[in-house]
């Protein structure tokens, strides 16, 4: 999977039913990194933490920054593979 995304960027083709699955698990992935990330900010919130808690700020700009980096890789995976898909069409 990661081979496909993320590999060999000027070569290489990807299939219609591949391309479709690859497409998916990358979408799915996000998801459940941003639920992993969101559900640990709503724990920590209810153990304690408040919006005005000096260490709640840090935390949500970590994961801005956490949310903005995944965003960049999973646009490149997916970049490679749109790119690898076009190859195979023509």
């Amino acid at each position: 999977m990661f081979q496909d995304m993320f590999g060999e960027f000027t070569t290489g083709k990807v299939g219609r039913g591949k391309f479709f699955l690859l497409t998916l698990g990358l979408g799915l992935i996000l998801i459940v990194f941003a639920m992993t990330i969101g559900g640990g900010i709503g724990v920590f919130e209810r153990l304690g933490g408040t919006a005005e808690t000096p260490g709640v700020q840090p935390l949500a700009l970590g994961t801005l920054l956490a949310f903005f980096a995944a965003g960049i890789v999973v646009a490149i995976g997916q970049l490679n593979l749109i790119g690898k898909r076009a190859r195979d069409i023509g």
